[in-house]
């Protein structure tokens, strides 16, 4: 009974913690763990999801069917926003700066997933083949795939996971 008493208590405390380096700017810097801000965000965006490995593939084949920036995507955060729309899958436009210091509609995840998000303060793809780290965005040579461990991303510093949490209606 102690044990789950502390637990408790720590959960608090990430909490708080999280809620004062959001206020503070620190998550830009990458000091909070996955499980802080998942820890964080539960219960933020009631009766949600992360999508499943099918929805993924969706998110994946909307982008490889992108054959130049669509209407709207004057950047990486619009690329995406439209591919995650034409799949089916509407949140808020949200900036790549935004994702990155956290969103309702997204969960920081520790390993990625066909369909997730790759995000930098700046700039944001979605993942295609985790294994390969390689991810699909609006780059300064036009719409490509890269490798996220590569060595201009790895230059770009800390990046961060996301998985989508998609709404579900209430029964």
């Amino acid at each position: 009974m102690g044990n789950s008493k502390k637990k408790c208590n720590w959960r608090a405390v990430r909490g708080f913690a999280f809620a004062a380096c959001l206020t503070a700017g620190c998550i830009a810097a990458g000091s909070l763990t996955s499980a802080q801000v998942r820890s964080a965000q539960q219960g933020s965006v009631a009766n949600s999801r992360l999508l499943n490995a099918q929805e993924g593939r969706a998110i994946v084949d909307a982008a490889r069917d992108q054959d130049g920036p669509g209407r709207g995507a004057q950047d990486c955060s619009h690329l995406v926003h439209q591919t995650y729309l034409d799949a089916g899958f509407e949140y808020p436009y949200t900036s790549s700066f935004e994702l990155y210091a956290g969103s309702d509609n997204f969960e920081r995840v520790r390993h990625p997933q066909p369909g997730d998000l790759i995000v930098w303060p700046g700039h944001v793809g979605i993942v295609l083949k985790p294994l390969e780290h390689s991810f699909y965005s609006l780059v300064s040579t036009g719409l490509e795939a890269q490798n996220y461990e590569g060595t201009y991303w790895r230059s770009r510093g800390r990046h961060v996971s996301t998985a989508t949490k998609w709404r579900t209606r209430k029964s």
